[in-house]
C-alpha cells in the first residue's frame, strides 16, 4: 500500500518543482525580451528627437539669415529716406 501512494506523490512533487522551474525560466525570458523592446523603443525615440533637433537648428539658421536681410533692408530704407528728405529740400529751394 505504501508503494502505491509513493509514486503519485513523487509525480505530483516533480510536477510542482517543474512548474516552478519553467515558470521562473519564462519570467527570465520575458524580462529579457521586455528589456530588448524597451531598448528599441528608447533608440527610436532618441532618433526622432535627433531629427526634431536638426529641424529646429535649421529653422534657427534660416531665421538668423532672414533677420540679417531685414536689418539690411531697414538700413537701406533709412538711407533712401534721408536722400529723399534732402531731395525735397533742394526741390523746395528751386521753387
Amino acid at each position: 500500500m505504501l508503494e502505491t501512494t509513493i509514486i503519485p506523490v513523487s509525480i505530483a512533487s516533480c510536477s510542482g518543482v517543474a512548474a516552478v522551474v519553467f515558470g521562473f525560466l519564462g519570467f527570465l525570458r520575458s524580462r529579457r525580451h521586455d528589456s530588448l523592446n524597451d531598448g528599441e523603443h528608447a533608440g527610436a525615440v532618441m532618433t526622432e528627437l535627433g531629427y526634431i533637433k536638426s529641424g529646429i537648428d535649421d529653422i534657427k539658421h534660416r531665421q538668423d539669415r532672414q533677420e540679417a536681410r531685414y536689418t539690411a533692408v531697414i538700413e537701406r530704407l533709412a538711407v533712401v529716406e534721408e536722400s529723399l528728405h534732402q531731395a525735397h529740400h533742394r526741390i523746395d529751394e528751386l521753387t
